[in-house]
């Protein structure tokens, strides 16, 4: 897939994910703090400045919040001593929130209440291969 379609991809998906609300104005900053739809519903949290991230705690989703994503990048060599650049990112997309505390749904019927995404790239001798 060349850079073309990967925007046209991107901008499609996030033309879609504009559209899904129901309320304009009032999920906040980007959509990203959702209004509960009825009293028993727990809207989805956002981060604020007296959030501490704790670890090991924190590794891994957050359920409670819409959207979070995690990286890996690293510089290495080749066998050869040429250099290597690798790239991974994992994006989670929250379809409704879920309290911390709470358990997860049981994995019969196969419950989502994520989407995820995922991009990688490895760069070497002036090549640059992604998906």
């Amino acid at each position: 897939m060349n850079r073309a379609h990967l925007w046209l991809v991107f901008g499609a998906l996030a033309w879609v994910l504009a559209g899904c609300s129901e309320r304009p104005g009032s999920e906040g900053f980007a959509g990203l703090a959702g209004v509960a739809e009825s009293e028993h519903e727990v809207p989805f949290l956002q981060p604020g400045p007296g959030d501490r991230l704790s670890f090991p705690r924190d590794f891994g989703p957050h359920p409670q919040h819409r959207i979070e994503w995690w990286y890996l990048t690293a510089n290495l060599k080749t066998a050869a001593g040429e250099p290597l650049g690798l790239q991974w990112t994992q994006f989670r997309q929250a379809l409704r929130p879920r309290p911390a505390g709470a358990e997860p749904p049981p994995a019969t019927g196969w419950p989502l209440d994520a989407a995820w995404m995922a991009h990688a790239a490895v760069s070497y001798s002036g090549n640059h291969v992604f998906a």
